[in-house]
C-alpha cells in the first residue's frame, strides 16, 4: 500500500529504539512484497520515505480512533487491528503503548 498510496501510517509498539525519531526524518523502508520477511532479499526494493507525523496512544483502537479521518480511506479499523495482532499481542501492545509514523515516499 505503501508504493501504491505513497504515503501510510505504520504501526508500531513504542519502544524505546524509536524515542530519537523525529519529524522531518528520512526513513528506509524494504519492500519484501510478503510482509513478513525479517531482512530484504533479492526480490526487495528500498523505498524511502519522510517522517511527516507521529501519533501515540495507549492502544492501536485509541490510536486509530485518534487518526484524521483522511487515514482511514484504505483499510477498516478492524483489519488494521486484525493484521497488527499478527505481530503483537493485546498485553504487550498495553504493556508499551504504541505509534503510529505517518510517512511519505520521497
Amino acid at each position: 500500500d505503501l508504493l501504491k498510496y505513497k504515503e501510510a501510517v505504520d504501526f508500531r509498539l513504542d519502544e524505546e529504539s524509536w524515542k530519537d525519531l523525529k519529524v522531518g526524518d528520512i526513513l528506509e523502508f524494504w519492500e519484501d512484497f510478503s510482509g513478513w520477511d525479517k531482512w530484504h532479499s533479492e526480490r526487495s526494493r528500498q523505498v524511502q520515505v519522510k517522517l511527516v507525523e507521529i501519533f501515540r496512544a495507549s492502544s492501536f483502537s485509541d490510536l486509530i480512533d485518534g487518526l484524521p479521518k483522511s487515514f482511514s480511506k484504505w483499510q477498516k479499523k478492524e483489519e488494521i487491528i486484525e493484521d497488527l495482532r499478527k505481530w503483537w499481542t493485546p498485553e504487550r501492545e498495553q504493556q508499551m503503548g504504541v505509534l503510529g509514523f505517518f510517512v511519505q515516499v520521497i
